[in-house]
């Protein structure tokens, strides 16, 4: 978290799944989402994005892509509640704004 608050092309970080709900189990593994500026995505995502790496699921998109991420209709739609009330964990944002 220190090193997203540090670099200026992280604008968001998030903690979801059942830790970013205050709900882990000894189960839980670290489920979290970084936004980033379009310039850089294709970098972070070789370098930040992972399934499963020592217990953590890395997710890495662009401000437009979260927006679009849980469309009504889109494939990811059954990954909504991930975030309806999830806080970013460090945000250059205010944490409810619009997008």
């Amino acid at each position: 978290m220190a090193q997203a608050r540090r670099d200026p092309n992280v604008l968001a970080l998030w903690l979801g799944g059942s830790r970013g709900k205050g709900r882990p189990t000894e189960h839980s593994d670290f489920d979290c989402l970084m936004i980033v500026g379009d310039e850089v995505l294709a970098a972070y995502c070789d370098r930040f994005q992972c399934r499963g790496r020592d217990g953590i699921d890395c997710l890495v998109m662009t401000l437009s892509g979260f927006a679009g991420y849980a469309d009504w209709n889109g494939p990811q739609r059954w990954d909504r509640y991930s975030f309806a009330r999830a806080e970013p964990l460090w945000s250059i944002r205010p944490a409810r704004c619009s997008l």
